[in-house]
């Protein structure tokens, strides 16, 4: 447990953050979605960045990604959709997307 919560802390985001980056994600249009691609990519592999898109994107639950097959535990993709909310925060600012909803 101890060393889920320090994998969890390491990417914490200010309050309200992810929940901005999620309504980005959702909204996304096409040259969005490469960034966010482009992000998952370089957080994990391509299986469980599929499985991340789809619960990022198209607001799939923990259940339907059972359901499909995931390959990871769900902390383990907690951990990766954290790591991946703290990762595109940093693109965004990186390319002065960072006030679209703030």
């Amino acid at each position: 447990m101890r060393n889920y919560k320090q994998k969890m802390d390491k990417y914490r985001l200010p309050p309200g953050r992810m929940n901005h980056l999620l309504h980005y994600c959702q909204h996304a249009g096409d040259g969005q979605r490469k960034t966010i691609k482009k992000v998952l990519l370089s957080v994990t592999d391509p299986v469980i960045a599929d499985f991340l898109f789809m619960n990022i994107c198209e607001g799939k639950r923990w259940r339907h990604l059972e359901a499909y097959g995931i390959p990871c535990c769900s902390d383990a993709f907690r951990i990766y959709r954290r790591k991946f909310f703290y990762y595109l925060d940093m693109e965004l600012k990186a390319h002065n997307d960072f006030n679209v909803f703030v």
